[in-house]
């Protein structure tokens, strides 16, 4: 190697900061998983009462059901956010099972809740569907903050994953307040909306990681 070379790589060597490794995927789903919970939790019980009989519905076997395929919905979609924000131009496997079985669970909820439903329409409870997304709000800043740490490629999918798992865990929370189990309620305000609003993630993904990319 030529002095000059050796030179030239010891002056940009200095220039370099050290980058800090970010945490492994399912850590840092874990850590968003908690504080999802504990914001929406925070937030929501500022708008809404707990439901007055919720040490009775953890004896409910459909409730528990209920709560575990959303906590592990989330816990998934959230894998796959954190996976997608790593710079990768191939989809893993590992990261199409996830956000597919996130989703496929999602759906097994709402069928469920379709062939229970009765044929006319739940009584309008738009304030299930505000609480929903007010308290979708904080920890959704907070994920799309930890994704835009990274520079991911596929930054739509991303979005999806990241709206779709935090939407998981504030429906989760939503069940701790709304009194209302009956299955045409729990379809239309509730179990619909999170995929509603998971859809438009793919737009939103985009437009605030190119803009976080664009700023660095």
């Amino acid at each position: 190697m030529s002095t000059d070379t050796h030179d030239l790589i010891e002056k940009l060597s200095k220039d370099v900061k050290p980058v800090r490794p970010l945490p492994r995927a399912g850590f840092r789903a874990l850590s968003l998983s908690l504080w999802s919970l504990a914001l929406a939790l925070l937030i929501l019980e500022q708008v809404h009462a707990p439901r007055s009989d919720l040490a009775a519905t953890f004896h409910s076997p459909v409730y528990l059901a209920q709560g575990f395929v959303m906590m592990i919905a989330g816990l998934l979609a959230a894998f796959a956010a954190f996976k997608l924000s790593i710079p990768d131009t191939r989809l893993r496997p590992s990261v199409i099972s996830s956000l597919a079985s996130a989703t496929l669970l999602w759906g097994l909820l709402i069928v469920i809740e379709l062939f229970k439903a009765p044929a006319e329409l739940p009584a309008a409870a738009p304030s299930c569907f505000i609480g929903l997304t007010i308290g979708m709000s904080a920890p959704l800043a907070l994920g799309l903050v930890m994704m835009m740490r990274s520079a991911p490629v596929w930054r739509g999918w991303a979005g999806y994953a990241m709206v779709l798992s935090v939407g998981s865990f504030t429906a989760l929370v939503m069940r701790f307040i709304c009194p209302d189990d009956s299955p045409g309620h729990l379809l239309v305000w509730h179990f619909l909306p999170v995929l509603a609003l998971a859809l438009p993630g793919v737009l939103l993904g985009r437009i605030l990681l190119n803009l976080s990319l664009a700023k660095k």
